[in-house]
């Protein structure tokens, strides 16, 4: 189920189809990071408490919300220093 608001799939330019059946079994892509790059996602984590994967995780949705033409990202990534809430 969506989440409230969010289209079931947002229509991304992809280099082939969407298989018939979803197995989840994702991939990996190997990425050669400039050294530049590390060193400022390194330095923006450092600055806000937060880990170098979190930057380029909030990076990689902006980057895809531009793309998408989606106002902001569908999914809310949970602050790890915010408290829980019970739905109930």
């Amino acid at each position: 189920m969506p989440w409230p608001g969010c289209p079931e799939r947002l229509v991304l330019p992809t280099d082939r189809p969407y298989p018939p059946v979803a197995d989840q079994r994702g991939d990996s892509v190997a990425v050669d990071w400039p050294v530049e790059l590390q060193q400022t996602g390194s330095s923006v984590a450092g600055e806000h408490n937060a880990t170098s994967f979190m930057v380029m995780q909030a990076a990689l949705a902006v980057l895809l919300s531009k793309i998408s033409a989606q106002p902001r990202g569908g999914r809310r990534v949970p602050d790890r220093r915010a408290p829980r809430s019970r739905a109930g």
